[in-house]
């Protein structure tokens, strides 16, 4: 299948926002560990079909006379995708009510208030969203390229605009048959000029709908369950498989179970979850998981120093009075290591107070740590999700709003349970062939590796856990922050500046969130390609196509293949 490169006159797939990721900890996930992980697969591109239809929408330009020009072709795109936009919101097919709301529908914003005044006829020019290229250029272009289905008008090319490769052209081909005998492509489709009355948009959508790929009779279902399982650039398709592999092993395994992004990340991180789920990976599968495993322990890591950072920023809009003076350093040191009194955070998890302070060795609480937990297992292992106190209870208590003080020890315990589960030498030893995930981000995006090593070698001086949190807000806070909004100027994402020995703050939002995991975009995926049915249900059965993948590692058809070599024989 051809490989295709980067479009580069499409804008960026992951905008810079000024507003988020100020310790630079999300782009490590979403720009370097999940493509390691779902490559072609991100939070943007949710749907499979959108591949067929805009490689179809693209191939119809190229079929009509008309210049081979950006201008030209926003001309004809713009209309096709705006009547889409509003079909997909009145589609009334069975699967689609399935979904409840149909998420992730390029336009939906100003598409759904305009489907919903019930008229008698749309108008595909309308503005359905601002961007010219629409979907295809903010979200799609790069990926589909990347699959080998459009070959981008790049540089040093004889092309003047995008076009469809030859794989293309069959997926198209495959999107075209659903829609052919409509009337909205016999009469209308060719010249976009014309209101189209809502009866014919509804009976296109019904055939084109997002939701009708995981029907049996989507024509292009096969060619893009091909696309998926094997197209794209080196290993990339290998990777994929695997993945999608383990979320089909991972929905056999809980069916009868409700998954969410939650849900996943638990299973993810402990193979459990505490409704009684329980995953363990079948043999061919280990590895893929215990990747998985170790992207999840990253987004506990990474949300522990921005949940510290956050804390930090409401602290000293406080004590600076709303950002109105400074505030020396010693006031936040003094205030730090009182706050690492673990009483009011042992309590909400029922615990016993460990007595400690700042003064406690590191190696003391990261026992205790420890034995609250349950740490046990290797890598590979179950680990505890019932124990009184864990790194995904941690996530949601500090998720709060009265924890106050008390989220300075509950972000260290997190950070010391994930040193606990990973931070031996022995495992990356063990698994170096996946620490690739941990070294991620280096030195100036603070990878896992940096910390354990850190952490350990304070921990052999018989250094103290105030001493520790000291090193986590100069190091990893402060200065982190001070480096990463340096590189956004001119815009300013500064929520404090350190001025000497003190810190000025800004009257500015200031949140912890975890990143994305990916894992409505897989769900989405492997539910709308026909492999099982939606894991947002109670039950979510295989298909025989999924069985059969889940099995072997991969489907023996290969529809697009057969079909370029039929286009080839004289």
């Amino acid at each position: 299948m051809a490989v295709g490169v980067r479009p580069q006159w499409t804008e960026k797939l992951y905008r810079p926002s000024g507003g988020q990721d100020h310790l630079g900890l999300g782009s490590v996930s979403s720009d370097r560990i999940l493509p390691k992980l779902a490559p072609g697969i991100n939070v943007l591109t949710v749907h499979p079909r959108y591949w067929s239809l805009y490689t179809f929408v693209l191939d119809e330009f190229w079929r009509r006379d008309l210049p081979r020009t950006r201008r030209a072709f926003v001309e004809f795109y713009r209309p096709c995708e705006a009547i889409y936009a509003v079909g997909a919101q009145l589609c009334d097919q069975p699967e689609h009510e399935r979904y409840g709301r149909l998420r992730g529908v390029v336009g939906a914003q100003k598409a759904s208030p305009y489907a919903a005044q019930n008229r008698e006829e749309f108008d595909p020019q309308f503005g359905y969203m601002e961007s010219d290229l629409g979907g295809y250029g903010l979200y799609y272009a790069t990926t589909i390229a990347a699959m080998g289905l459009i070959a981008p008008a790049l540089p040093g090319t004889t092309l003047s605009f995008d076009a469809p490769t030859p794989e293309g052209r069959v997926v198209a081909a495959g999107f075209r048959s659903a829609v052919a005998d409509t009337v909205y492509y016999r009469e209308y489709f060719a010249n976009l000029t014309r209101p189209v009355p809502a009866g014919v948009v509804r009976d296109y959508i019904r055939r084109a709908c997002l939701c009708q790929l995981q029907t049996d009779t989507a024509p292009d279902r096969e060619l893009l369950r091909d696309v998926f399982l094997h197209a794209g650039p080196e290993d990339a398709p290998t990777i994929r498989r695997a993945t999608l592999r383990f979320l089909l092993d991972l929905a056999d395994q809980t069916n009868g179970t409700s998954l969410d992004e939650d849900a996943f990340r638990q299973l993810i991180y402990f193979r459990a979850h505490p409704d009684g789920a329980t995953y363990h990976s079948r043999r061919g599968i280990q590895r893929t998981a215990r990747r998985w495993r170790l992207y999840q322990a990253r987004e506990y890591y990474s949300y522990a120093l921005n949940r510290l950072w956050a804390y930090l920023c409401a602290w000293g809009l406080d004590a600076s009075v709303g950002g109105s003076r400074p505030v020396p350093l010693t006031d936040l040191w003094d205030h730090a290591e009182a706050a690492l009194d673990f009483a009011q955070l042992v309590d909400s998890f029922d615990i016993d107070d460990p007595g400690f302070q700042a003064t406690t060795p590191i190696v003391e609480v990261a026992a205790w740590a420890s034995e609250v937990a349950n740490v046990a297992g290797t890598l590979d292992d179950r680990w505890d999700i019932q124990a009184p106190l864990q790194e995904h209870a941690l996530y949601r208590w500090s998720r709060g709003t009265s924890q106050g003080p008390a989220t300075i020890p509950g972000m260290v315990t997190l950070l010391l349970l994930v040193v606990a589960r990973l931070g031996a030498p022995a495992t990356a030893a063990d698994h170096a062939m996946d620490w690739d995930l941990v070294t991620e981000g280096g030195h100036a995006r603070l990878a896992m590796s940096r910390f354990f090593v850190q952490e350990r070698r304070q921990s052999m001086a018989g250094a103290t856990i105030g001493q520790l949190l000291r090193v986590l807000y100069s190091d990893y806070v402060i200065r982190q922050h001070q480096q990463v909004a340096v590189t956004k100027l001119p815009e300013d994402t500064y929520r404090f500046r350190r001025e000497g020995d003190q810190l000025r703050f800004f009257q500015q939002h200031a949140e912890a969130v975890m990143n994305s995991s990916r894992f409505e975009a897989l769900a989405t995926t492997i539910y709308e390609l026909g492999f099982v049915e939606g894991l947002g249900n109670d039950t979510h059965a295989l298909s025989d196509a999924g069985q059969q993948l889940l099995d072997d590692g991969d489907l023996p058809d290969r529809p697009l293949s057969e079909a370029l070599a039929l286009q080839e024989q004289p």
